[in-house]
């Protein structure tokens, strides 16, 4: 009996190590050297050092451009993006699609997308999905607020959840939990 406890409490204490080494793990997000840079103001689409955007707090967001309601998201993106660029936070849409962002010009061109103000990164090759592919939901979605190093601080989607929204706001000002 005396045996069996002893077995049973170094397979508990190895396997309470492991989860604690997994749990501690740091993410980072992985950036394309270079991406397509797509302004829907002026429909100028110019390719630029993925660094070159913003020394500081990022938040990336990955949007599915070839699917119609996923395009609404950018809407509600671009009203946080403007009270986040307050606080010195860039929003990063990276977008992706399966049309060759057909669908995207299309509603940017006819105007029918709405006022959007903040550009939107366009994965052409999919590099962005595939450097952090461990990030993303099996249903492609992946939200995360980041330092300038890549650094995930929080994840979750402040556009659908005003809890997220509040943690984004107090990281980035840094008040204490």
């Amino acid at each position: 009996m005396s045996r069996f406890l002893i077995l049973a409490s170094v397979i508990l204490l190895i396997a309470s190590c492991a989860n604690g080494a997994s749990n501690s793990k740091i993410e980072n997000v992985k950036v394309p050297v270079e991406i397509i840079k797509y302004n829907t103001q002026t429909l100028e689409e110019k390719l630029i050092e993925f660094e070159s955007i913003h020394e500081g707090y990022r938040v990336y967001t990955l949007i599915d451009v070839s699917c119609a309601t996923c395009l609404i998201n950018i809407e509600k993106w671009n009203t946080v993006a403007l009270e986040l660029k307050s606080k010195g936070v860039s929003v990063l849409p990276i977008c992706y699609s399966k049309d060759n962002f057909e669908l995207l010009k299309y509603l940017v061109e006819s105007d029918k997308l709405g006022a959007i103000s903040i550009p939107l990164y366009l994965d052409i090759n999919n590099v962005f999905i595939r450097q952090n592919d461990s990030l993303i939901s099996e249903h492609g979605k992946f939200t995360a607020l980041t330092d300038t190093f890549g650094k995930i601080l929080a994840k979750g989607d402040p556009t659908k959840d005003s809890d997220v929204k509040r943690n984004y706001l107090k990281l980035i000002s840094h008040e204490p939990e």
